[in-house]
Protein backbone atom coordinates (compact mmCIF):
# COMPACT_ATOMS: atom_id res chain seq x y z
CA UNK A 1 0.00 0.00 0.00
CA UNK A 2 1.45 3.14 -1.44
CA UNK A 3 1.71 6.72 1.31
CA UNK A 4 -1.09 8.10 -0.41
CA UNK A 5 -3.25 5.00 -0.59
CA UNK A 6 -2.90 4.86 3.54
CA UNK A 7 -3.59 8.52 3.71
CA UNK A 8 -7.07 8.35 1.83
CA UNK A 9 -8.01 5.72 4.11
CA UNK A 10 -7.03 7.04 7.15
CA UNK A 11 -8.90 10.57 5.75
CA UNK A 12 -11.45 8.44 5.07
CA UNK A 13 -12.02 6.73 8.63
CA UNK A 14 -11.31 9.89 10.52
CA UNK A 15 -14.26 11.81 7.99
CA UNK A 16 -16.57 8.97 8.75
CA UNK A 17 -15.79 8.82 12.56
CA UNK A 18 -16.25 12.47 12.68
CA UNK A 19 -19.61 12.54 10.79
CA UNK A 20 -21.20 9.63 12.87
CA UNK A 21 -19.96 11.54 16.24
CA UNK A 22 -21.31 14.64 14.37
CA UNK A 23 -24.83 13.59 13.78
CA UNK A 24 -25.14 11.56 16.76
CA UNK A 25 -24.22 14.14 19.14
CA UNK A 26 -26.60 16.93 17.23
CA UNK A 27 -29.65 14.45 17.19
CA UNK A 28 -28.66 14.13 20.99
CA UNK A 29 -28.88 17.92 21.78
CA UNK A 30 -32.04 18.42 19.14
CA UNK A 31 -34.04 16.07 20.97
CA UNK A 32 -33.67 18.12 24.07
CA UNK A 33 -34.95 21.21 22.44
CA UNK A 34 -38.10 22.33 20.57
CA UNK A 35 -36.89 20.94 17.30
CA UNK A 36 -36.99 17.61 18.55
CA UNK A 37 -39.35 16.29 16.13
CA UNK A 38 -37.35 17.72 13.11
CA UNK A 39 -34.48 15.65 14.37
CA UNK A 40 -36.62 12.26 14.55
CA UNK A 41 -37.56 12.90 11.45
CA UNK A 42 -34.06 13.18 10.32
CA UNK A 43 -33.91 8.99 11.62
CA UNK A 44 -34.36 7.74 7.74
CA UNK A 45 -31.45 9.62 6.53
CA UNK A 46 -28.98 9.02 9.24
CA UNK A 47 -29.15 5.50 8.99
CA UNK A 48 -29.10 5.65 5.29
CA UNK A 49 -25.93 7.61 5.48
CA UNK A 50 -24.49 5.61 8.11
CA UNK A 51 -24.84 2.09 6.31
CA UNK A 52 -23.08 3.96 3.59
CA UNK A 53 -20.31 4.71 5.20
CA UNK A 54 -20.29 1.31 6.51
CA UNK A 55 -19.89 -0.14 3.55
CA UNK A 56 -17.10 2.80 2.42
CA UNK A 57 -14.70 1.52 5.20
CA UNK A 58 -15.34 -1.85 5.37
CA UNK A 59 -11.70 -3.65 3.75
CA UNK A 60 -13.62 -7.13 2.43
CA UNK A 61 -11.97 -7.80 -0.32
CA UNK A 62 -14.87 -9.49 -1.75
CA UNK A 63 -17.69 -6.32 -2.26
CA UNK A 64 -19.68 -9.25 -4.08
CA UNK A 65 -19.85 -11.00 -0.39
CA UNK A 66 -20.85 -7.66 1.26
CA UNK A 67 -23.68 -7.38 -0.60
CA UNK A 68 -25.16 -11.05 -0.74
CA UNK A 69 -24.58 -10.77 3.27
CA UNK A 70 -26.29 -7.55 3.26
CA UNK A 71 -29.39 -8.68 1.08
CA UNK A 72 -29.84 -11.85 3.44
CA UNK A 73 -30.29 -9.94 6.27
CA UNK A 74 -32.11 -6.95 5.12
CA UNK A 75 -34.83 -9.34 3.67
CA UNK A 76 -34.84 -11.28 7.01
CA UNK A 77 -34.53 -8.47 9.22
CA UNK A 78 -37.92 -7.35 7.36
CA UNK A 79 -39.54 -10.88 7.03
CA UNK A 80 -39.30 -11.55 11.05
CA UNK A 81 -40.41 -8.17 11.87
CA UNK A 82 -43.35 -8.95 9.20
CA UNK A 83 -44.54 -11.75 11.23
CA UNK A 84 -44.14 -10.46 14.39
CA UNK A 85 -46.30 -7.20 13.86
CA UNK A 86 -48.90 -8.95 11.62
CA UNK A 87 -48.86 -12.20 13.93
CA UNK A 88 -46.83 -11.52 17.51
CA UNK A 89 -45.41 -15.00 16.88
CA UNK A 90 -41.89 -12.98 17.22
CA UNK A 91 -40.89 -10.31 19.11
CA UNK A 92 -44.59 -9.67 21.08
CA UNK A 93 -47.38 -7.49 20.15
CA UNK A 94 -45.97 -4.14 18.94
CA UNK A 95 -46.32 -1.37 16.10
CA UNK A 96 -44.22 1.13 14.55
CA UNK A 97 -44.75 4.65 14.69
CA UNK A 98 -43.87 7.05 11.49
CA UNK A 99 -40.32 8.32 12.09
CA UNK A 100 -38.82 5.26 10.14
CA UNK A 101 -41.38 6.24 7.15
CA UNK A 102 -43.17 3.91 4.29
CA UNK A 103 -44.23 0.86 5.55
CA UNK A 104 -44.89 -2.53 4.25
CA UNK A 105 -47.70 -4.77 5.85
CA UNK A 106 -47.23 -2.55 9.34
CA UNK A 107 -43.13 -2.73 8.94
CA UNK A 108 -40.96 0.32 7.55
CA UNK A 109 -38.75 -0.44 4.79
CA UNK A 110 -35.71 0.79 6.46
CA UNK A 111 -36.05 -1.68 9.41
CA UNK A 112 -34.21 -4.15 7.02
CA UNK A 113 -31.61 -1.95 6.76
CA UNK A 114 -31.57 -1.32 10.64
CA UNK A 115 -31.22 -5.12 10.98
CA UNK A 116 -28.21 -5.31 8.55
CA UNK A 117 -25.94 -2.65 10.06
CA UNK A 118 -26.67 -3.58 13.85
CA UNK A 119 -25.53 -6.85 13.13
CA UNK A 120 -23.05 -6.52 10.51
CA UNK A 121 -21.37 -3.68 13.29
CA UNK A 122 -21.75 -6.41 15.83
CA UNK A 123 -19.71 -9.04 14.12
CA UNK A 124 -17.14 -6.82 13.40
CA UNK A 125 -16.74 -5.31 16.89
CA UNK A 126 -16.43 -8.70 18.01
CA UNK A 127 -13.69 -9.84 15.48
CA UNK A 128 -12.16 -7.00 16.69
CA UNK A 129 -12.51 -7.90 20.33
CA UNK A 130 -11.05 -11.25 20.01
CA UNK A 131 -8.46 -10.15 17.71
CA UNK A 132 -7.16 -8.01 20.85
CA UNK A 133 -8.43 -9.55 23.68
CA UNK A 134 -8.25 -13.31 22.90
CA UNK A 135 -4.95 -15.54 22.49
CA UNK A 136 -6.19 -18.31 22.02
CA UNK A 137 -6.84 -18.14 17.75
CA UNK A 138 -8.77 -21.24 15.55
CA UNK A 139 -10.49 -21.82 12.62
CA UNK A 140 -12.03 -25.08 14.02
CA UNK A 141 -15.92 -24.49 14.37
CA UNK A 142 -16.23 -24.63 17.50
CA UNK A 143 -14.57 -21.98 18.35
CA UNK A 144 -16.78 -20.14 15.53
CA UNK A 145 -19.87 -21.03 17.47
CA UNK A 146 -18.45 -19.25 20.75
CA UNK A 147 -17.97 -16.16 18.84
CA UNK A 148 -21.61 -16.05 16.97
CA UNK A 149 -22.73 -16.92 21.22
CA UNK A 150 -20.83 -13.82 21.94
CA UNK A 151 -21.86 -11.39 19.32
CA UNK A 152 -25.63 -12.74 19.33
CA UNK A 153 -25.74 -11.52 23.36
CA UNK A 154 -24.01 -8.51 22.23
CA UNK A 155 -26.92 -8.16 19.78
CA UNK A 156 -29.14 -9.12 22.20
CA UNK A 157 -27.92 -6.64 24.92
CA UNK A 158 -27.64 -3.52 22.11
CA UNK A 159 -31.34 -4.34 21.91
CA UNK A 160 -31.96 -3.85 26.09
CA UNK A 161 -30.13 -0.66 25.67
CA UNK A 162 -31.91 1.00 22.65
CA UNK A 163 -36.26 -0.19 23.81
CA UNK A 164 -36.50 2.51 26.11
CA UNK A 165 -35.06 5.19 23.59
CA UNK A 166 -36.71 3.70 20.67
CA UNK A 167 -39.42 3.53 22.54
CA UNK A 168 -39.38 7.40 23.71
CA UNK A 169 -38.97 8.46 20.31
CA UNK A 170 -41.84 7.05 18.96
CA UNK A 171 -40.22 4.50 16.66
CA UNK A 172 -42.14 1.59 18.10
CA UNK A 173 -44.57 0.64 20.45
CA UNK A 174 -45.61 -1.98 22.87
CA UNK A 175 -48.78 -3.31 23.20
CA UNK A 176 -51.05 -2.74 25.66
CA UNK A 177 -48.88 -1.77 28.52
CA UNK A 178 -45.73 -0.64 27.03
CA UNK A 179 -43.69 -3.40 28.69
CA UNK A 180 -40.85 -4.87 26.54
CA UNK A 181 -42.04 -8.93 27.00
CA UNK A 182 -38.54 -11.04 27.24
CA UNK A 183 -40.07 -12.73 24.26
CA UNK A 184 -38.63 -9.75 22.23
CA UNK A 185 -34.80 -10.50 23.42
CA UNK A 186 -35.20 -14.09 23.07
CA UNK A 187 -36.04 -13.47 19.63
CA UNK A 188 -33.07 -10.57 18.95
CA UNK A 189 -30.64 -13.40 20.01
CA UNK A 190 -31.96 -16.09 17.68
CA UNK A 191 -32.55 -14.08 14.89
CA UNK A 192 -29.40 -12.24 15.30
CA UNK A 193 -27.50 -15.37 15.71
CA UNK A 194 -29.05 -16.72 12.65
CA UNK A 195 -27.54 -14.15 10.87
CA UNK A 196 -24.34 -14.32 12.34
CA UNK A 197 -23.31 -17.32 11.57
CA UNK A 198 -22.38 -16.81 8.03
CA UNK A 199 -20.66 -14.29 9.14
CA UNK A 200 -18.24 -15.94 11.12
CA UNK A 201 -18.08 -19.35 9.19
CA UNK A 202 -17.72 -17.32 5.33
CA UNK A 203 -13.89 -16.67 4.95
CA UNK A 204 -14.22 -13.01 3.47
CA UNK A 205 -15.41 -11.95 6.70
CA UNK A 206 -13.21 -14.14 9.31
CA UNK A 207 -11.20 -12.28 11.29
CA UNK A 208 -11.81 -9.20 9.26
CA UNK A 209 -12.91 -5.71 11.28
CA UNK A 210 -14.55 -2.68 10.04
CA UNK A 211 -13.14 -0.84 12.39
CA UNK A 212 -15.87 1.91 11.22
CA UNK A 213 -18.86 -0.48 11.73
CA UNK A 214 -17.58 -1.42 14.73
CA UNK A 215 -17.27 1.75 16.50
CA UNK A 216 -20.72 3.01 15.40
CA UNK A 217 -22.51 0.43 17.19
CA UNK A 218 -20.49 1.64 20.45
CA UNK A 219 -21.69 5.37 19.46
CA UNK A 220 -25.43 4.19 18.85
CA UNK A 221 -24.81 2.61 22.32
CA UNK A 222 -24.14 5.70 23.72
CA UNK A 223 -26.28 7.66 22.10
CA UNK A 224 -30.09 5.50 23.15
CA UNK A 225 -28.12 5.17 26.77
CA UNK A 226 -28.66 8.71 27.36
CA UNK A 227 -31.55 9.49 25.32
CA UNK A 228 -33.27 7.12 28.00
CA UNK A 229 -31.86 9.37 30.92
CA UNK A 230 -32.12 12.57 28.78
CA UNK A 231 -35.75 12.00 27.78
Amino acid sequence: MTLIQLKSKLSLFNLSFFTAILFHLCGLIGMGTEYRQWFIDMTPFTLILMSFLVFLNDKTPSKKAIIIYGILGFFTGLLTEMIGVNTSLLFGNYSYGPPFGFKVLGVPILIGLLWVVTVYGVGHLTNWFFNQFIIYKSDHYGFKFIKIIFAALLVTMYDFVLEPGAITLGYWYWLPDGAVPMFNYVCWFTISGFLLCPFFVIKHFYGKTNNFAALLMVIQWFFFASIKFLL
